[in-house]
C-alpha cells in the first residue's frame, strides 16, 4: 500500500503486532516485581506448596496480562480530524487524547527485534509541553507509519521552517555525513569508559545480593567463604582482577555494537537524522530550530584515535527530561566540521574573542576540596593513630591529586565568543567543547559566593531550552560585560530561538 492510499479520517487500530508488545510490557512489569519468588521456585526452596502455589500465581498473571491487553488494543485506536491527531485508549479508565497538529514537533520511529521481524515500528509523537503531552504507539505498519508522519508535518499551520521527512516524495534529500561499518565500532568499543562498565558489574551484584537476601537466601555466608579463600591465593586475586577488566571491555565492546550498530547520521536544509540500533533501532530527528546546543568530546583514547563523541542537545519543557540529547559516535574532525558548517552561519566562527578563568579558581578548589578535610583527616589520624595512620599518606597524595587536576581544568577551560555564537572548552582529562547560537541564551545569572565577592569574581550561568552551563570565577568586569552583551543580542535580533 502507498503513502498517500492511507485514509486517516477513519479509525485505524494498531498492527496486531501490538498485542504481542503489550502482553511483553505487562509481563515486564509485573516480573520485575515478584522476580525473587520466581528465583526461590528456581532454586528449589520453600517447600513443594510454596511452589504449587507460585505456579498457579505466575499462571494466573500471564491471563491477566493476556486479557488486559487483548482489551486495550480493541480499545485503542486513533484517526485524524481538523488538523488534530486523535486518539481513543483505555480498558476501565478511557481517555480521548486531541493532539494539535502545531504542537507536535517531532515523529521519531523505534523496532525493536519483534518489530524488525514483523516490519512494524514503534511511533513516539513529540509534542511541545509536558511529558503527558508525548505518546507513543506500541506498533504501526512501516509505510503507515510513514505516511502518517508526512501527513502531520506536511499539514502544519505554524510550520515556518519545513521539518525533517516532511516531503513525502523527496526521500532521497537527505545527504550521509557519517555512517558506521565493524571497524568503526570496534575502535569506538575499545575507546568507551570501561570503568563505568567494571562499575555497573558490581552495582549488578550487591543488587543480586540485596535481593537475595530479601528473598531468603543467605548470600553472604558463601560470600565470606568465596572472598577468604581469594585473599589466600594472590594469583587467584589478580585473575579474578584481569578477569573482570576482560568482561568491563566486553561489556563496553557489545554495549556499543547493540546501540551504535549501522549508525547513520543524515542531514536535509532543515535538520539532522539520526538512525541506530541493532536489536532496538530508533530512527530520531535534530532539527535545527530545536537544536539548543552541540557538545563533544573525547577521553584520552579517543584522542590517540582521533575520534569524538558529538551529542546535540534539543529543547526540552521543564517538566520532561532536560537531557533530552542525541549522540553520535565515532566522529572525526572532518565529520565535525560538516556538522558545524550545516548548523552555524557562515563566519560564525570568525572573530572570536577567548577568555580564561581566573587562577584563583585553583587556590578556592584546592583550599576547600583539599586542604580543609586534610587537615581534619590529620587531626583525627593524631588522635587515633593506632586506626588511622593511613590518613596521614593519603591527605598528601590527595592534595597533590586535586592540585595537579585543578591545574589541568584551569589550563583548558576557555569561553569563546562573538556575536554569533558562544562556546566553552573545558576539561581534565577528558576534553569537553559545548558551541551554542548566541539568541538559544534565554536567561543569563551571575552567582557570587563569599568568597568571590572578596576578590570580584563571579560564576555566569547560562540557561537554555535543553539546560544551562556554567562558567566559573570570571573576573565581576567581564562577567557584567558578557551578561550584558548576550541579552542585548537576544533582545534585537529577529531570528526564532525555537
Amino acid at each position: 500500500m502507498k503513502r498517500n492510499d492511507f485514509d486517516f479520517s477513519q479509525p485505524i487500530r494498531q498492527s496486531r503486532v501490538a498485542i504481542a508488545m503489550l502482553i511483553y510490557k505487562t509481563i515486564r512489569v509485573i516480573t520485575g516485581q515478584i522476580w525473587p519468588l520466581l528465583l526461590i521456585f528456581l532454586l528449589g526452596r520453600g517447600g513443594g506448596s510454596f511452589q504449587s502455589y507460585l505456579v498457579i500465581f505466575v499462571i494466573v498473571v500471564a491471563v491477566i496480562s493476556l486479557v488486559l491487553s487483548l482489551f486495550g488494543y480493541f480499545r485503542f485506536y486513533f484517526y485524524i480530524k481538523e488538523d488534530e491527531l486523535i486518539i481513543h485508549k483505555g480498558v476501565i479508565n478511557k481517555k480521548v487524547l486531541n493532539i494539535s497538529f502545531d504542537k507536535i514537533q517531532t515523529v521519531n520511529f523505534e523496532q525493536n527485534l519483534i518489530q524488525q521481524v514483523f516490519n512494524v515500528v514503534g511511533v513516539k509523537v513529540d509534542t511541545a509541553g509536558s511529558s503527558q503531552n508525548e505518546f507513543n504507539f506500541e506498533a504501526l505498519d512501516k509505510e503507515q507509519a510513514l505516511a502518517l508522519r508526512d501527513y502531520i508535518l506536511t499539514n502544519k499551520k505554524s510550520n515556518i521552517n519545513i521539518e525533517l521527512d516532511e516531503n513525502p516524495v523527496n526521500e532521497n534529500a537527505f545527504e550521509s555525513i557519517l555512517k558506521l561499518n565493524v571497524i568503526d565500532l570496534i575502535k569506538i568499543g575499545v575507546t568507551q569508559n570501561h570503568l563505568r562498565s567494571l562499575g555497573l558489574i558490581f552495582v549488578f551484584v550487591f543488587w543480586i545480593y540485596d535481593n537475595l537476601s530479601e528473598a531468603g537466601i543467605n548470600a553472604e555466608n558463601y560470600a565470606e567463604d568465596y572472598f577468604s579463600q581469594i585473599s589466600q591465593m594472590t594469583l587467584f586475586a589478580l585473575i579474578f582482577a584481569v578477569i573482570l577488566i576482560l568482561i568491563s571491555f566486553f561489556i563496553s565492546l557489545i554495549t556499543t555494537v547493540f546501540r551504535f550498530f549501522n549508525l547513520n547520521l543524515e542531514r536535509n536544509k532543515n535538520g539532522f537524522k539520526i538512525k541506530a540500533g541493532l536489536f532496538n533501532r530508533k530512527e530520531v530527528a535534530a532539527m535545527d530550530h530545536k537544536i539548543q546546543m552541540i557538545q563533544w568530546s573525547q577521553n584520552p583514547l579517543q584522542r590517540l584515535l582521533g575520534l569524538h563523541d558529538l551529542v546535540f542537545k534539543q529543547a526540552s519543557s521543564v517538566e520532561m527530561d532536560l537531557n533530552k540529547s542525541i549522540k553520535v559516535v565515532g566522529c572525526y574532525d572532518h565529520h565535525l566540521d560538516i556538522v558545524k558548517d550545516h548548523y552555524f552561519d557562515a563566519g560564525s566562527f570568525e572573530g572570536l574573542l577567548s577568555w580564561k578563568i581566573h587562577k584563583k579558581y585553583i587556590i578556592r578548589r584546592v583550599s576547600y576540596f583539599g586542604v580543609i578535610p586534610a587537615v581534619a583527616a590529620c587531626a583525627i589520624a593524631f588522635f587515633w593513630t593506632s586506626s588511622f595512620w593511613m590518613l596521614y599518606v593519603l591527605a598528601p597524595i590527595w592534595l597533590v591529586w586535586l592540585w595537579y587536576s585543578s591545574l589541568r581544568r584551569f589550563k583548558k577551560y576557555r569561553l569563546f565568543f562573538n556575536e554569533k555564537i558562544l562556546g566553552l572548552k573545558e576539561g581534565r582529562f577528558i576534553d569537553d567543547q559545548t558551541v551554542m547560537r548566541v539568541i538559544k541564551v534565554q536567561n543569563i545569572k551571575l552567582i557570587q559566593t563569599l568568597y568571590q565577592r572578596r576578590h570580584d569574581l563571579a560564576d555566569v550561568q547560562l540557561y537554555t531550552a535543553s539546560g544551562s552551563i556554567k562558567i566559573p570565577y570570571l573576573p565581576l568586569a567581564k562577567a557584567k560585560t558578557l551578561r550584558d552583551y548576550i541579552l542585548y543580542k537576544v533582545e534585537t535580533s529577529s531570528l526564532r530561538w525555537m
